[in-house]
Parts: structure tokens; C-alpha cells; sequence
């Protein structure tokens, strides 16, 4: 997110600010994303059967303005949920999504990176579960389930196969 001057916002902790480097726009769906990774994220609901919208309802925050990338109906839904690129979320960011969850009544969830090559793992993940590595508004990570390993792990490649070059529609 940028300041209202365009400048980038700080990133938490104070490490510097963010990449000026910007997004590839791309279409999928019908819907025009601000970057690659959320239609990719896009396609990964869609492969997985989970209605979504993106960016369907902005909201006026003490913090400034904020509008969630995908807003979840079912499945794991309802809730908003946020892609990240490579970091994490901010400190603004935390603060604006608690604010938004908390006057909504949905839980935000901030997924952060590229897609994953597969479901998390360790010794507080069920052996079936489809787990992604997720943050919460207090910026506590969180494991959030989509469903099982395998249709996760199908969700996830097909995600991260989906090509956009040279007018490709993702699939």
C-alpha cells in the first residue's frame, strides 16, 4: 500500500521501504488483478471449487484506506483474505486488517510470498490437512486449512503452473 503522496509505507520494523518495483497487472475470470501472484491465487480457489471475489468492498480505516484483495463466501469462508508478495505484512497493514476484521465480523488472513510448491508441514499439522503458512492481524503466523493435502497440492501446482504471456487466460 502506498501513502496518499504515492510514497511507499515503511515496512515493519522499520527495515527500509518497499520495493518501487511494480506489478504486472493481469486478467483472469473476468478480473483485472494488480499482479500475477493474487490471479495465481485466484486460480487456486477456483481449482480447489471456493467462490471468491476480488477486491469487492473497500473501507475508510483511522489508518486510511484499505481494500482486501479476495473476500471468501464458503469453504473456508466466510472471511477476507490479503496476498502479500515477498514479505510480511506491515505494522499499518496488521493494524488496518484488525480494525477491518473487527468491524466486519470476517477474520482477515494475509498469505505472504509466492505460492507455496506445497502444504505446510511439522508436527501440528494433521497428516491430511491442507495447510498454508498464514498471518493474523496480531501478525501471529497461523496454519489456515483449504482441505485435504491432495486437493491442496493439486490447487497449489495448478496455481503455480498458470502461464499469463502472450494473452494466456491462466489455465
Amino acid at each position: 500500500m502506498n501513502r496518499e503522496d504515492g510514497t511507499p509505507y515503511p515496512r515493519a520494523g522499520g527495515g527500509g521501504e518497499q520495493s518501487r518495483i511494480k506489478a504486472i497487472e493481469t486478467r483472469y475470470a473476468g478480473c483485472r488483478f494488480r499482479s500475477r501472484l493474487e490471479a495465481r491465487y485466484a486460480i487456486f480457489l477456483d481449482t480447489l471449487g471456493m467462490a471468491w471475489e476480488y477486491e469487492p468492498q473497500g473501507f475508510a480505516t483511522k489508518a486510511g484506506p484499505y481494500l482486501p484483495d479476495f473476500r471468501i463466501a464458503a469453504g473456508i469462508g466466510p472471511m477476507w483474505l490479503e496476498i502479500k508478495g515477498q514479505r510480511e505484512p506491515n505494522i499499518r497493514e496488521l493494524a488496518v486488517a484488525a480494525e477491518v476484521q473487527q468491524g466486519t465480523g470476517f477474520p482477515l488472513r494475509f498469505l505472504c510470498g509466492d505460492v507455496p510448491r506445497g502444504c505446510a508441514t511439522g508436527a501440528d499439522v494433521p497428516a491430511d490437512a491442507g495447510c498454508l503458512d498464514a498471518y493474523i492481524p496480531s501478525g501471529q503466523p497461523v496454519l489456515l486449512r483449504f482441505g485435504t493435502r491432495t486437493e491442496v497440492d493439486r490447487a497449489l501446482a495448478a496455481a503455480r503452473g498458470a502461464r499469463f504471456e502472450h494473452g494466456e487466460h491462466g489455465r
